[in-house]
């Protein structure tokens, strides 16, 4: 895998979909993606969502982060629903420092996805620092 002149690898990604770009990382609270929501219906089982460092992440030890996929079928604000985790993290003995580029985790999406999909970032730590990316990545097929 090649990277760009930003240093981050490079997907093949579904141009101008994305979940949360270069999203800092809320502190002590949760936040929706600062992208989004976008629409996956018609197109489930070619895409995985991919959550990554950005720029340096850092959570302090025994605190969480934790990324939320949440789905729709209206995408008004009362009709989300959790669909799953897509990364959660408890610091413990430094492994709350992650640099730029790691890829946190992947979600390929089911086919019973709701027509809108949205991410959700949380810690629970009032000094978090860091930037992530929640990208929908193509599958070939």
């Amino acid at each position: 895998m090649y990277k760009l002149d930003d240093g981050l690898p490079f997907y093949q990604r579904v141009y101008g979909q994305d979940l949360a770009l270069k999203q800092s990382l809320p502190q002590s609270k949760k936040e929706k993606g600062n992208k989004g929501p976008i629409e996956v219906d018609g197109i489930n089982g070619s895409l995985e969502i991919l959550a990554r460092a950005n720029a340096d992440v850092t959570i302090a030890d025994g605190r969480k982060l934790t990324i939320t996929l949440e789905h729709s079928d209206t995408g008004k604000d009362a009709d989300w629903n959790v669909l799953g985790t897509l990364y959660t993290l408890t610091a413990s003995s430094g492994s709350g420092l992650l640099k730029k580029g790691v890829e946190l985790d992947r979600f390929p999406l089911k086919s019973t996805v709701k027509r809108y999909l949205r991410a959700q970032i949380e810690t629970d730590d009032g000094s978090a620092s860091g930037t992530l990316d929640i990208i929908p990545v193509y599958l070939p097929r």
